[in-house]
């Protein structure tokens, strides 16, 4: 999996952090990296920001969080957690559209490194 390295830097983490949480078994990874794709969770974030449903967004966003700050997902992890900041204080009642931009922005590239990902695992077996 040598190309994995390139590619997941290329999508923003920190290869060696991460993969320190991973014994350094990028098989391993990818398996964890494959569960997170089958997560409701980005789907319901999805949707509760689409309908401004502060308490949904908090659940799937707070969720989310954890698992890609563990995946060392950097970009992803960013703007989830500004999703899980601004649904958590409510105080303007919704997510701001800065907040929508960044998480919608770095969605496709996340979905893009998962397949990416997928790809290099199969080339491996």
């Amino acid at each position: 999996m040598g190309n994995f390295k390139s590619v997941f830097e290329a999508y923003g983490g920190d290869y060696d952090v991460t993969m320190s949480r991973f014994m350094g078994k990028e098989t391993l990874y990818m398996k964890i990296l494959g569960m997170m794709f089958q997560d409701e969770n980005l789907k319901k974030l999805g949707t509760a920001i689409e309908e401004n449903d502060l308490d949904a967004a908090f659940e799937a966003a707070h969720t989310l969080k954890g698992v890609a700050g563990n995946l060392g997902l950097t970009p992803f992890y960013d703007s989830v957690c500004r999703i899980v900041s601004q649904s958590a204080t409510g105080k303007s009642g919704r997510i701001t559209p800065g907040c929508i931009r960044r998480f919608r922005m770095n969605s496709p590239g996340l979905m893009g490194y998962g397949k990416n990902c997928r790809r290099l695992e199969t080339d491996l077996w």
